[in-house]
């Protein structure tokens, strides 16, 4: 091998040349090759040998590390006996065969990129090189690079089969690539020095000479990262991301600067499409209310984005927002009804009942203190809107509004606080690192626990009723209707064709329930906070309301007078204009378009995102100034606005199912609480307001008082 060695060298040469006769030949071909079959086949073998590989070298390198320390795993070659000496040399010789995947790339008339063929030829004649002296550094390079390549043909497979996979997962093993190569450097470096401390390392200087080579393609492959995943496409303008970061350090949105206001910046600089990169993530924001239209409208084009489904199945696997086809249809025609105003309207006294368990407790704080400045209203508006859900969606008290559960903080409610926070930290990692995280994290573990253990509850409290009683319930509860979905024989639907399945399985109807407690809670939540903010800051407005009030209710409360209550709509329009619950939503594209508007070209596979809170504040489409809190507009001059201006659930057929559920509830809890209470501003330095972002947008800063009328 010693004196061979150099016959890699020829054969790198012979595959450089071939590549540029195959493509040669290629370009006079009227048809390429599919080779779809063989290109699965080809890579899922790669695929077993590198794992195979990677068994039989990693605990090699562990064991070495752990027993005789770092300066021996790289300056002993004693890896070259046994069976790790045995696969150490299969490495190299599977140097040879890998080079196929560039036959492919040309049969297929596919992009061949520089690096690709650099790579393989560079590592092929590195490796036999470095196998001729039997290299010592050689058990660190063989260990990494059989785990990156079971990952990359693993993703060459799938890919091949056209099974679909998150973008993020490309990224991430280029990036695995390129931390192989910085980590090879460092090994060598390493070495290097211990060779000059005066150790005996099995490495020569020509060997650690030839690591520069591969600085160079570190460069290289940062340059290609660069080019091909943080620069801006085509014409649509944008500011020039930052490697790895996107425009997340730029526009300070790191640091907790609110979305709605960066795109805002964005839109006054670029116009009203623009790009944005979050992170690696490739966005193409569209603020035009015309074409946002086209983009609702065209839902055979604009799919549901395939951001919002990767990293939502996550968190709520096989729940209503996380499908699309077929299965999609199957949970619609199940969950759609549940939120029908037939079944909606019957909840009202419910509604009111567990209001006047709020003002209760606030009762209790004024009748202390006048003056006590209430700092913890999200938290408390949140309990509310969630025992609220508890009795309309599930006929179960989850207690979040008993005195106990207040003061010492409700299970349930801490778990969903858990919940929250673990699917913000999700958001802008990749999705199967998501999932990696997800498996490792105590926080998840004990709040999943803790809510499938109320989930399960609720579920066993319904199976428990006759199915007599189930039938007569369906028609006014949420619950009840899913346990009569449940599959008779959940093995037999599963070999269905996704077209031929009916109802749901009892994992699907957990899925749906958790997505209806974290969503049916904190929307309604985030928007009574917004509320009971914005009327301790306009006294006008909330003294209008109890005109109405005391011209149309008395303290009872019936369907009809909130039916009446026709300011008091107004009101609501204008906080969820003012705020949207929800900073914006994402569509994907399945075919080609373009803008009616703007023009702008999109292609196949693009990421469209519609800020909902931009819409919602650009003057052009709004005669009263719209940074101005003021409900009247849409009594006078802002009464025909444009209908995609203010969209606070979204639109199109993937909009909020439970808008209708969640105005109502609104309504019916802000009609009772200005029955009773006045809200007072706490003071600049409690009341402040400003963002924060969570699964809604909540105010910063709340701090207000109560007084009973």
């Amino acid at each position: 091998m010693y004196n061979w060695w150099w016959l890699s060298i020829l054969y790198a040469l012979m595959y450089i040349i071939a590549i540029f006769v195959g493509q040669r030949w290629m370009r006079k071909q009227n048809e390429k090759f599919e080779l779809r079959g063989a290109l699965v086949l080809w890579n899922t073998i790669l695929t077993i040998f590198s794992f195979w590989g990677a068994c039989r070298s990693v605990p090699e390198l562990i064991h070495t590390l752990t027993h005789h320390g770092f300066v021996y795993s790289i300056c002993d070659p004693s890896f070259k006996q046994g069976i790790t000496g045995l696969w150490a040399w299969l490495f190299m010789i599977s140097k040879f065969p890998e080079t196929i995947d560039t036959l492919f790339i040309v049969l297929r008339r596919q992009q061949l990129i520089f690096l690709h063929w650099y790579h393989h030829a560079s590592v092929l004649v590195y490796c036999f090189y470095s196998y001729a002296y039997f290299v010592s550094t050689g058990r660190w390079f063989v260990s990494m690079n059989y785990c990156v390549h079971t990952l990359m043909y693993g993703y060459f497979a799938l890919r091949a089969a056209r099974i679909r996979l998150p973008r993020f997962f490309q990224q991430f093993i280029t990036i695995l690539q390129l931390i192989q190569m910085i980590i090879g450097c460092m090994i060598n470096i390493a070495a290097y020095y211990y060779k000059q401390q005066g150790y005996s390392c099995a490495v020569s200087y020509t060997n650690i000479e030839v690591s520069l080579a591969i600085i160079i393609s570190i460069i290289l492959f940062i340059v290609y990262i660069k080019l091909k995943y943080f620069t801006l496409y085509g014409s649509i303008p944008g500011k020039s991301p930052q490697f790895l970061l996107g425009h997340l350090l730029q526009t300070g949105f790191i640091y907790g600067k609110y979305l709605g206001d960066i795109v805002r910046e964005f839109q006054i600089k670029y116009g009203d499409t623009f790009q944005f990169f979050a992170g690696p993530i490739h966005m193409i924001f569209v603020c035009n209310p015309e074409d946002v239209q086209h983009i609702f409208t065209h839902r055979h084009i604009y799919e549901q984005g395939n951001l919002e489904v990767d990293h939502h199945r996550i968190l709520f696997n096989d729940a209503l927002i996380c499908n699309i086809g077929a299965k999609y249809k199957r949970h619609a025609s199940i969950i759609l009804p549940l939120f029908r105003r037939g079944k909606i309207v019957n909840n009202l006294d419910i509604i009111v009942d567990c209001t006047d368990k709020l003002l209760d407790q606030w009762r209790l704080k004024t009748d202390i203190d006048p003056n006590y400045i209430h700092l913890n209203i999200v938290d408390q508006c949140q309990n509310l809107s969630l025992a609220i859900f508890g009795f309309i969606g599930f006929d179960y008290d989850l207690q979040t509004l008993n005195e106990y559960s207040t003061n010492k903080k409700n299970k349930l409610r801490l778990a969903l606080s858990d919940f929250l926070k673990i699917f913000l930290v999700t958001i802008p990692i990749p999705t199967f690192l998501s999932r990696i995280y997800l498996k490792i994290s105590p926080r998840y573990r004990h709040a999943m626990i803790t809510i499938s253990t109320y989930l399960n509850q609720i579920i066993l409290q319904e199976q428990r009723k006759t199915p007599e009683e189930i039938d007569e319930r369906k028609r006014t509860s949420l619950i009840a209707s899913l346990i009569g979905s449940l599959q008779q024989d959940e093995k037999l639907e599963a070999i269905k064709p996704e077209q031929e399945k009916k109802g749901l399985s009892r994992r699907e109807v957990i899925d749906e329930l958790l997505l209806f407690l974290v969503a049916g809670s904190e929307t309604t939540g985030s928007v009574l906070a917004w509320f009971i903010y914005l009327m301790s800051k306009n006294p006008r407005v909330q003294a209008k309301i109890k005109v109405e009030l005391a011209d149309k209710t008395q303290h009872g409360l019936t369907i009809d007078q909130i039916d009446s209550l026709i300011y008091l709509d107004y009101v609501i329009q204008e906080v969820l204009r003012f705020i949207p619950p929800v900073v914006g939503t994402t569509r994907t594209l399945t075919a080609d378009d373009r803008l009616p508007t703007s023009s702008i070209q999109l292609y196949k596979g693009e990421e469209v995102f519609i800020p909902l809170n931009v819409l919602s504040r650009d003057k052009r489409y709004w005669k009263i100034d719209p940074d101005l809190f003021y409900p009247e507009r849409f009594q006078n001059e802002d009464a025909n606005h444009h209908a995609y201006a203010s969209i606070p659930f979204g639109g199109g057929h993937r909009q909020c199912i439970g808008q209708d559920l969640a105005r109502f509830e609104l309504k019916v809890i802000m009609t009772r609480l200005m029955q009773y209470v006045t809200f007072g501003d706490g003071g600049v330095d409690v009341n402040a307001g400003g963002y924060v972002q969570k699964m809604t947008v909540i105010p910063k800063h709340i701090g207000i008082t109560v007084t009973f009328d």
